[in-house]
């Protein structure tokens, strides 16, 4: 519920002509949360997703994260952009459940 909330006040942002403070918000915020140099600290089974048009965080960035965090996975949702959950949910929860029940294994 509580993502479906943040986007619909993006959506609003966004439709009230606010664009450009929202992308100088999206900037601003990557550079003050760069974790890269810590990533290979975390000791987590990780999956990586990446939507395939995702412009903030490409895939190509996203490799990093897979080559950085130790035993990381990867997977790109195909015609999806930054919000591959909400762009392609199925293929999205495909992926999430395929990686979440190979822990149990």
């Amino acid at each position: 519920a509580r993502v479906f909330e943040l986007l619909e006040i993006t959506e609003a942002i966004i439709d009230a002509d606010h664009a450009r403070h929202v992308s100088a918000t999206l900037r601003i915020t990557l550079v003050l949360h760069n974790f890269d140099d810590r990533l290979d600290r975390i000791d987590t089974p990780t999956m990586v997703i990446a939507g395939e048009f995702d412009q903030p965080t490409p895939p190509e960035r996203m490799m990093l994260y897979r080559d950085n965090i130790s035993g990381a996975q990867m997977a790109v949702i195909p015609g999806a952009g930054h919000f591959p959950f909400v762009d392609q949910p199925d293929a999205f929860n495909r992926t999430l459940r395929k990686f979440l029940d190979s822990l149990d294994s």
